[in-house]
């Protein structure tokens, strides 16, 4: 009797062991994925640091569309796009897709913003994280006419 009672005695350590094992395990996988994902937040908070737009015009060709120019400074990694949004005293036009700019380039795009009179454009450059989700800097304004 006395062997099998040291034996259950082992048989219950060793399972507390492997439950602190199976813990430890399952906190580091959570703590592993936070960490990663902030890391890859800070990593696009620097890359859109360095991107640098500016703001060259926009024309209005009389109905509702508009030539929108922007050139991008030099210094960052290449973006994925920029989001352009054309607003006037009472409307916004929807968030139009600019398309990438490399660096040290003047690009142009027509925008149909539905509207007469628009004043103000907002523009956004954005990355791809590695899932293909569009992380987006900060927003951009400038008033004209």
């Amino acid at each position: 009797m006395k062997n099998k009672r040291g034996l259950s005695d082992i048989v219950a350590t060793l399972i507390i062991i492997l439950l602190v094992i199976v813990a430890a395990g399952i906190i580091w996988v959570v703590v592993r994925n936070v960490v990663q994902s902030g890391a890859e937040q800070v990593e696009f908070g620097q890359k859109c640091f360095q991107v640098n737009l500016q703001y060259v015009g926009v024309v209005d060709n009389g109905d509702d569309t508009y030539n929108v120019t922007l050139r991008r400074l030099s210094g960052g990694d290449e973006i994925a796009g920029v989001k352009v949004t054309l607003l006037s005293s009472t409307q916004s036009s929807s968030p139009e897709d600019f398309g990438a700019i490399g660096q040290l380039e003047t690009d142009t795009v027509q925008i149909d913003a539905g509207f007469i009179g628009a004043t103000k454009i907002e523009y956004t450059a954005y990355f791809e994280d590695s899932s293909g989700n569009e992380v987006y800097c900060q927003t951009r304004d400038h008033t004209f006419a």
